[in-house]
């Protein structure tokens, strides 16, 4: 599956009750953080769709250490609090990301045109 990286502010503005793929990554001493949106309902689904295959998370004698969570994106945004990707914090979403189905829209009641007053 491949991840187009987008800003903070664009995931923000997308379903913040999704499940989220959060990957820690420690390198030489410093930790950065991917957030991976694929808009999963579930945490099982978020499991499956993303996590198996393609993620993996590195043994100790790795050199580059990697570790995942399941979170929603609104616990998510609260634990990184305001940093961004200066501070080592991408987001990613997936080519595949599924919209929020549209909500049908409420049709306005008919008003029926107006009689002419007589006089």
């Amino acid at each position: 599956m491949n991840y187009n990286n987008i800003d903070k502010k664009m995931a923000k503005g997308l379903n913040l009750k999704q499940t989220v793929l959060v990957e820690t990554v420690i390198e030489n001493g410093k930790t950065s953080i991917n957030i991976y949106l694929n808009n999963s309902r579930r945490r099982s689904e978020a499991f499956t769709e993303m996590y198996q295959g393609a993620f993996k998370p590195s043994k100790k004698k790795d050199e580059v250490q990697k570790s995942y969570r399941l979170l929603k994106l609104t616990k998510a945004l609260d634990e990184i609090g305001s940093k961004g990707a200066k501070e080592g914090v991408r987001f990613y979403q997936s080519e595949a990301y599924k919209a929020d189905p549209e909500k049908p829209a409420k049709e306005a009641p008919e008003t029926a045109p107006e009689a002419p007053v007589e006089e």
